[in-house]
């Protein structure tokens, strides 16, 4: 999957159209989030794929895409590890992506979270990520702003990332 791709997988389910899409995706490989150039199609990783996923989720406008990708990439969860390396750990393995409910990442305050679940438990084990040096003057508050991934959506662009296309065909059967 190269990143033209990716972007017409992300605006056949989102509200984002593919200019918008088009723009972010070139300032992630500007920033150097995403391999290549322009004009030059290149296979993008699970590493890419999360940086791309972080950077429509985080960035309101895509004027502000690598900013935002940088601030949200870097923050740490219980798992001692950062958002876009657990993120990245998720979609390169369908059946982990499988066990996702979403990933909700917060335009308010600098927080992001994946909530998996347990075939075997009742609820979600949710990991919550936070800035590495938190600034406790920073409230959360009441009222946020969230984008919020499917797991479902995340699971299927797994499964073709891992495949080759084989979400793509189960979308042309449709």
């Amino acid at each position: 999957m190269n990143a033209r791709d990716l972007e017409r997988v992300i605006a056949n389910f989102t509200r984002f159209d593919a200019s918008d899409l088009a723009l972010r995706t070139r300032a992630l490989r500007e920033a150097g989030f995403i391999p290549g150039r322009q004009g030059k199609a290149i296979d993008l990783g699970a590493d890419h794929v999360a940086a791309v996923l972080i950077g429509v989720a985080a960035a309101p406008r895509p004027a502000n895409v690598a900013a935002q990708c940088l601030l949200f990439s870097v923050l740490v969860g219980g798992t001692g590890r950062t958002f876009a390396e657990d993120l990245a750990q998720v979609i390169a393995a369908p059946e982990r992506a499988g066990r996702v409910a979403w990933v909700r990442v917060c335009h308010t305050a600098p927080q992001a979270e994946i909530a998996f679940s347990h075939p075997s438990q009742i609820g979600l084990e949710v990991v919550t990520y936070l800035p590495p040096q938190r600034d406790d003057r920073v409230a959360v508050g009441c009222i946020r702003s969230d984008a919020t991934i499917d797991g479902a959506f995340l699971h299927q662009l797994s499964i073709q990332l891992k495949t080759g296309g084989a979400f793509i065909a189960v979308e042309e059967a449709v």
